[in-house]
Formats: structure tokens, C-alpha cells, sequence
């Protein structure tokens, strides 16, 4: 990435599905911090619909 923010990504299941949970891991060597995650659902890029966001504490020791 080219450490300009906000950063996202787009990935495209393929077909309809729920997803449970997201696991993001922070590159080795950075320190703890809170961000905010945001999650966007839709059929196509076009349609896309905020499902959640929250601040989350990321901790790459723990």
C-alpha cells in the first residue's frame, strides 16, 4: 500500500454469502493503534451500503 489513508480494499466473493468475521493483521513492526474499520455490502460496486464500522484496538504483540 502506499501509506496514504484511507485505505480499502474490494473483494468480490463470487457469489452471494454471510460473512462472520474479519481477521486485518497489521505489518510487523507497527505499533498498536486504534482505527476504524468500516464495512460496505452490495451486489455490485454501484449498490454498495455501509453494514458496520467501529473503532478497533490493534495490537501486533498480542
Amino acid at each position: 500500500m502506499n501509506h496514504v489513508w484511507p485505505q480499502w480494499i474490494e473483494v468480490d466473493l463470487g457469489t452471494a454469502a454471510t460473512v462472520a468475521h474479519l481477521v486485518p493483521r497489521l505489518p510487523t513492526g507497527w505499533e498498536a493503534r486504534t482505527q476504524t474499520i468500516a464495512v460496505q455490502d452490495g451486489a455490485t460496486g454501484a449498490t454498495l451500503a455501509a453494514a458496520a464500522a467501529a473503532g478497533r484496538t490493534f495490537d501486533p504483540g498480542s
